[in-house]
């Protein structure tokens, strides 16, 4: 496998092609079945492991931005439908109907965060 250097460029933004290229490596002659990404910036490296899996289905990832995102969203009077904000399972499940499209966009933007904060 590819030697990771300079792992600290990997939080700056965008990552770097060596660690997208090292994260395929893994993915391509690791054990896992499941692939767990808390905090993703942009998902860079969950586009990568998808790709290099060939599906998305079991990867688990939560992103920092979402909070800015569902905010900036709301504040900018934009359509939060763009998020693809669904939580239908589980024991989030029970606010699935206050983001629903048939609610104010107060509620939604407000369920949205609470969705957030219970999931932490």
């Amino acid at each position: 496998m590819t030697k990771l250097s300079g792992l600290s460029s990997i939080f700056l933004g965008v990552n770097p092609q060596e660690a997208r290229n090292t994260v395929a490596e893994y993915v391509r002659h690791g054990p896992w079945k499941t692939f767990v990404q808390p905090f993703c910036g942009r998902f860079g490296l969950s586009e990568v492991i998808a790709k290099t899996a060939g599906s998305a289905e079991n990867i688990w990832s939560s992103d920092i931005c979402v909070f800015s995102a569902i905010v900036g969203l709301y504040l900018a009077e934009h359509d939060l439908d763009v998020l693809g904000f669904h939580p239908t399972d589980g024991e989030l499940s029970f606010l699935s109907e206050r983001i629903s499209v048939n609610r104010g966009v107060d509620e939604r933007a407000a369920a949205m965060l609470l969705v957030l904060k219970y999931a932490q």
